[in-house]
């Protein structure tokens, strides 16, 4: 997901999407450990999109205390 479609979300919509994707991360590493995944790629990329939406919480968090 683009950093720029992340800004407009709403604090509970980053929280939530967090949530999906930690589970999501979860059963990829299930996954991988049972030799059953197919797309490794998917691991990494939900970690980079985590981070990009704790940023932006980050960047809110900052906007609100200025």
């Amino acid at each position: 997901m683009k950093i720029n479609a992340l800004r407009e979300l709403s604090h509970s919509d980053l929280n939530l999407k967090i949530a999906d994707l930690k589970k999501e991360l979860l059963m990829l590493r299930i996954q991988r450990v049972n030799g059953r995944l197919e797309q490794s790629h998917l691991l990494s990329s939900h970690k980079r999109t985590i981070a990009r939406i704790l940023t932006v919480l980050q960047e809110k968090r900052g906007e609100v205390n200025v």
